[in-house]
Order: C-alpha cells, then structure tokens, then sequence
C-alpha cells in the first residue's frame, strides 16, 4: 500500500482547461405557489412526497404532534389530514411505497404517543427519546405505529420498497435490539453515539434485521437511506469514527477528523456491500436515481480529498456543497459537480438522469451569469442537467423590508420532492423569523407569495408578528413551501405583502411579462412598474391605506395574483429603493474597486430628502465599501433630495483589503433613508485562489481503486494571468495533467488533474512540484 500526500504551500498563485463562466440559465420555470403555514407561531415542513396521481403529502410540525397533510396537486387544498400524539411527539421522514402508502418516522418524547397492538414494539422503551415508525393509507387513516425498540434514539431517515420498510438514525443506547443477522452486534468500543439501522415488514409487525452502524474512535450519524428493488439499503452520513468498516472503497481509510460515509446493506442486514469515506464535512443528501440506476448524494465534500470533475465559475476560499453521482455499486464516481457555497444541501431525482439540489446558502455565488429566480433568501435550489451542469437556479426566503438589526429574517429548505411526470418540484421547509415585540406592530417583511394565503397555506408573516408578545426576543415559525413549473417558459407574478403598505411585484418566472396592471381597491398606488416585468426582476408599490382591501397584479401572459390587505395605520415608505441586495461576487484586493448601482424612487407626491451611508450598526467590514457617484441632488449637509415621483442613482464602490488575513465574506447593509440593501459577496487579496491547500490521496492499496484528485485555480481578479505549465520531476510517481492555458483569464477557472502511479513496494512518497511565481507544492 502506498501512503500519499500532495501539500500546496504558498498558495498565492497556482495553475489551473480554463472553464470559462457556464451559464445558468432559467428555462421553461415558474413558481406557481410560495407560502406558509403556522400553528400559535410554530412550523415547519420538514418531509415532501408525491403520489402517483400527483398528490402531495406533507409532514408539519406546530409542536403539538405528528401532522400528515395530503394536498391536491396546485397545493391549494387539504385533501386529507391526520395527527397523532402530543407536544414532545415530531416526525421528520417521509416517504411512499410503489402502491401509494405513506410511511412516517419520528421522535417521540410525550408519553401520550401509542403504538398499535400487533406492532413489533407496541410500547415505548422508556422515558427517554424514542423513535417510531408509523404507516397510514392513501388518504391518511392510520394502518399502525410501531416503536423501534429502544430509548436515546433519534430516527432521521425511512425508505420503504414493495415489501420493506428500512429506517436509519441515531442512538445513544449500548442495549439497541439487534437481530442475530444484524452485521454490527454492538457498539464500537469507546463510542456512544452511533447509527443503527432496522428493516420492518410493511405491516409493522415483524422486525426483520436491526444493526448498529458503528466504528472504534469516534461518533457516527447517519442522515438519509434508500434502498433498491433488491431490498438493499445505501446509508449516507457522518462519522469521526477512524475505525469505521470499509470495503470496496473508493476512500478505504478517514482523511480528516471528520468524514461523510457511504454504506451498503445486504437485503438481510448481515453484511456490508461496499462502505466507503466520502471525505469532507458530511453528507447530508441520499437519492437513488432508478432512471440510471445511480446514487445521486449531495453534502459538504473536500476538493483535495475526494474527485470533483466539474466546476464551472471562479472558486472562493470557502465551503461549498457539491453533488456526486455514483452506480449501484460503488466502484466508481461517474460524475461529480461543485454546486453553491453552503452548510447542508438535500438531492431528489428528477426524470432522465437529472436531479434537483436544495440547501442552505452561505454566500450568494451562483454559476454563470444569469440570477437566480426570487433574487434574495439564505436558502438555494439547482437543476442538474443529465451531462452534469447547472442550468436553474433559484434562491428562497426573504429579508427584513426595514433596518437590518430590527429583526432576523432565515429559511431552511428540507429536500425537494419532484412529481411523477417531473413537471413539478415541490420544496418544503420553514422560514424563521426572530423579532422585538416592541416591533411587531410595526416590523415589515419582504417575502415572496404566490397563489397565498389560501387553505392549505393561510398564513403571513405579519400573522407571525401578531403571535409575538411580552418582553423578551420572540422566534416564530412557519411551515415555508414552493412549488416550481419546469413544464414550460413562462412569467409568474408574486408579492411580497407583509411589508403593506408597501408591496414589492415579482417575476419569478423564466419570461417577461408584458401588459403589467396593478390595482387597488379604495386605494391609491403609487409605483416604479412599468407596462413590462423581466424574469427575476421587482418593482416596487406605496399604497395609502385606509382600510382593509386587496391588492391585484395582473399581465398578458401570466395568472392574475391577488392578496388581501388588512387595516393598517403606517404610512408608505416614500422611497423604493432596488435592488434590494448588491452581490459583489468574489473580489480581489489586484482589482479596481469594484462597483455596483443602486436606484431610488420617490414614491410620494412631495420633494423627500434621505441619506446614503453605510449602516452604523453592522459591525466595520474587512473591506472598503464607499459611495462612489450620484446623480442624486444633494443639499447643503449633504443630504440628498429626491422630486416627487423622481429617481436617481447610487453607485457603491467595494476594495478588497490588501492583507490576507482580511480574506472573507462580505455581509453588511448599506443604508439609504430607512431602507437597508443587502451587501454581499466575497474578499480576498490575492488574485488567484487555489481549491484546496492539501491534497490528499490517503493510503493507496495495491489492485484497489485509484481515483484521480483535481485542483482548480481561479483567477478572482479582472487581470489576465500568465501562467507556465507544470513540469513534474523524473522519477515522481505522481503524474499531472496541467489543463490551464498561457494566460488566465479574468473571472475564469482552470483545472490540474492529479494522479498517482501506483507500485508495488509499500513506500511514502513524495516531491515537489514547481509552480508560477516562486510557489512549490510538497507531494
């Protein structure tokens, strides 16, 4: 075996075929619903799943049980509901067989919740955490609910084929009811937390295998399970266990403190398949694609560690989120895409070998040039094509529509659920809102709706507020769900109302609407629209209200959106200020200052005078960010005045910071009269960043698989770069396929592909490679 290590130092500059920025762009995509649903300030959707006849079932949590909800197709109605158990009781998984049954699993803590007689485990185990497995009809009438056998058990993901259902999870007890067959009888030696993993008949009634999930010397939480037409299961996940099983690995041994996993089941439970490392942070999103008989998994992945193929925009020095596609068997990466920066993402299939990923949003860096649909919110979504790159993208949530520090505005996105035909992706989850009660009176929201409130989805975030009381900071929830139209281009029209009397108009649809008419009942607008809307594009509308009403956008060419407004006594904001967030991208300290425009509007029917500066309660940036131009008039104090019904432009300016040290993402707010923009992107003061500062090929086992690694540089400022290939010294056993041109240019990305040559002698080797400008690489 071989023991392998390649260390780049210095990295200021290294090399990187120069994958010039791919677009991403918004075809045939609508949102044709987005909205919310809360419970006395609690929810969330934390499961999806459609039926054959294109159904939707929903778990939703308001903390008082188990909720089921069946809607019909548009998402508008409740066709079926059911509830179990109390507060204390939640469920987290979902999941249908190929006949249309829904399989729930949870946590149970209540000690109200009750299995079903018949059940493998009727009973709880103790008073402790338990988890259950529950299974209900097409239209929700409970068929049993079964326990899983043991206390200190956290259940995560259920998976059910035409004659099994398979859970996965977490569990702290030494004492979980292992069968005879299960492949691991206990627990790892000095573990505590490990994962586990049980096979039920589809009545609930026999358990047919339970197994640990286990490695010596450290800690192993599972997050997702399928499983095939053969019974087997794939468990994806995270452990620190260094001791861990593999077999048939394409990672055999941990690279870091920490590792995502891949694991496969015998249809009995009593053997591992393969089981491999995945290094990097965790894996946090199992598909299986039956189309291309392939596992699709999504999660934080090292790019010095493990093969990532395809990347299509500059890189910055921070995590991101990757999607790799893997067969049936595990012997092999057949493809494999650097997505968005991010903490967690969830993967579904989608038909023809494409997929759709879902996840949390660190920094807003998307692929191409194109933007995203919905334009702000911490959470994204991306469609993979069949040859692997990204043409969709969107991005979910909202942001507070007033002063940044008044309030907390997050979303978290569960994993996306596409229907049957594949016209339609269903994304669950919840969006968060932390606020003063002082302020809930008062405080305003920008959060897209479509086709909202309406049965299914009744509620708003100004319903949110109205839950917040007493003295001390309030943090309510509600359950956030989007349904997205790939059938066809189109325009789509939302509003975001919770900031009435002000409302910002949508396009989240991929074509312009045309014909653009507002209308307010016994109100007067006042509004930037124009007679067109471009996809991903808002407008802005001051409305004086004098009471209750309903706000109306319509267009030629998409589907009329109403809301209704309640009594409200705030005036409008005179200004409308867009866009509401200036993304900076990633930006180099070699570069010009970078710029970026603003426009103000005066809504009202009088001269209004504000002010432009950057947000004295965000915390000093690592970075310049400066007015650089107005055509605004100013006054004597500098003030700006703005004519009724006038507008007139801002441009920011952003330098990176020269020290290195200053490196990082841009996260502040600059304020113009009372209205906070979003300011993001990333710093750093090099001109190129390299992938990965080590690469690592592990240990290496003779007639095992040798995966290549690859090492992208992107050049991050707007200067070409030259750059000298990279000459590997004789006798090196590693071999370098240097896919970088003469010069790099501004804004792209490169690739090194990297390979060892295998021996036969056990050995630790290394090297050194010459790189531009005085860098060395250690191999």
């Amino acid at each position: 075996m071989k023991t392998l290590r390649i260390l780049a130092i210095c990295v200021a500059v290294l090399l990187g075929p120069c994958l010039a920025h791919s677009q991403a762009v918004n075809t045939s995509q609508q949102a044709t619903l987005a909205g919310l649903r809360s419970g006395n300030g609690n929810g969330s959707f934390p499961a999806a799943a459609y039926a054959p006849d294109g159904s939707l079932y929903l778990l939703y949590d308001q903390k008082d049980g188990v909720r089921v909800l069946k809607l019909d197709a548009a998402g508008t109605t409740v066709l079926a509901q059911a509830q179990l158990g109390d507060t204390g009781d939640a469920a987290l998984a979902l999941t249908l067989d190929p006949s249309g049954n829904v399989y729930v699993a949870g946590t149970s803590t209540s000690g109200t919740l009750s299995g079903t007689s018949g059940a493998a485990f009727p009973s709880r185990a103790d008073t402790s955490t338990n988890s259950f497995l529950a299974k209900f009809d097409a239209n929700l009438n409970p068929t049993f609910l079964t326990f899983l056998g043991a206390g200190r058990t956290s259940v995560v993901g259920v998976t059910a084929t035409a004659d099994a259902v398979f859970v996965t999870g977490i569990t702290f007890n030494p004492a979980f009811p292992v069968t005879g067959s299960g492949i691991q009888q206990t627990p790892a030696n000095g573990t505590t937390e490990n994962g586990f993993v049980e096979r039920f008949t589809t009545d609930g009634a026999t358990l047919v295998y339970a197994t640990y999930l286990t490695g010596a010397k450290g800690a192993t939480a599972p997050a997702a399970i399928v499983a095939d037409a053969q019974d087997n299961t794939y468990i994806a996940g995270y452990t620190s266990a260094t001791g861990y099983p593999t077999i048939a690995a394409l990672t055999p041994e941990i690279l870091g403190p920490g590792s995502g996993f891949l694991t496969k089941l015998t249809a009995a439970g009593d053997g591992f398949l393969f089981s491999t490392f995945i290094p990097g942070g965790g894996i946090t999103g199992l598909a299986l694609d039956a189309s291309s008989q392939s596992l699709l998994l999504s999660g934080s992945i090292a790019l010095g560690q493990f093969p990532i193929a395809t990347v299509s925009a500059p890189l910055a020095a921070t995590s991101y989120q990757s999607l790799l596609r893997i067969p049936m068997d595990g012997q092999s990466v057949t493809a494999s895409v650097l997505l968005v920066p991010g903490t967690q993402s969830f993967v579904a299939a989608g038909p023809n070998g494409t997929a759709w990923i879902a996840g949390t949003l660190t920094t807003p860096l998307f692929p191409g040039t194109s933007q995203p649909l919905a334009l702000l919110g911490d959470s994204f979504a991306l469609h993979i094509t069949a040859a692997n790159t990204i043409d969709q993208t969107l991005r979910f949530g909202g942001q507070s529509a007033g002063i940044f520090g008044n309030t907390i505005l997050t979303s978290l996105l569960s994993a996306p659920a596409v229907s049957p035909d594949g016209t339609t992706v269903a994304f669950p989850g919840s969006v968060t809102a932390t606020l003063s009660p002082s302020l809930a009176s008062s405080q305003r929201f920008d959060l897209p709706t479509v086709q909202t409130p309406n049965a299914a989805l009744p509620n708003t975030l100004r319903d949110l507020a109205a839950a917040c009381a007493g003295s001390s900071q309030c943090l309510l929830s509600a359950g956030y769900l989007t349904l997205l139209s790939t059938a066809a281009s189109a325009s789509s029209l939302s509003i975001s109302a919770d900031n009435a009397p002000n409302l910002i108009v949508r396009n989240l649809g991929s074509a312009t609407a045309t014909g653009l008419v507002l209308v307010a009942s016994g109100q007067t607008i006042a509004s930037d629209c124009g007679p067109t809307l471009a996809p991903s594009n808002s407008c802005n509308v001051a409305l004086t209200v004098a009471g209750a009403g309903t706000f109306t956008v319509s267009a030629a060419n998409a589907a009329t959106e109403s809301v209704p407004l309640p009594a409200n006594t705030l005036p409008p904001n005179a200004f409308a200020v867009s866009p509401v967030e200036l993304g900076f991208g990633i930006q180099s300290s070699a570069s010009p200052a970078a710029t970026r425009t603003l426009t103000v509007t005066n809504l009202s029917a009088t001269p209004q005078t504000f002010t432009s500066a950057l947000d004295s309660t965000v915390r000093t940036p690592h970075y310049s960010l400066a007015e650089s131009s107005s055509d605004c008039a100013t006054t004597g104090n500098a003030t700006k005045l703005l004519a009724a019904g006038a507008s007139c432009h801002i441009t920011l300016a952003l330098t990176a910071s020269s020290a290195s040290t200053d490196d990082g993402a841009v996260s502040t707010a600059w304020k113009v009269g009372s209205t906070d923009v979003a300011i993001t992107g990333i710093t750093q003061a090099a001109a190129l960043n390299v992938s990965a500062t080590e690469v690592d090929f592990g240990t290496q086992f003779a007639g095992g698989l040798h995966l290549p690694r690859y090492l992208y540089l992107s050049n991050n400022s707007a200067t070409p770069t030259s750059h000298t290939a990279v000459v590997v010294p004789l006798r090196s056993p590693f071999s370098v396929l240097d896919e970088c041109p003469g010069t790099l240019a501004a804004h792209t990305v490169c690739r090194l592909t990297l390979n060892y040559q295998a021996v036969l002698v056990p050995a630790t080797d290394s090297t050194v490679l010459a790189l531009d400008q005085g860098i060395s690489v250690l191999v």
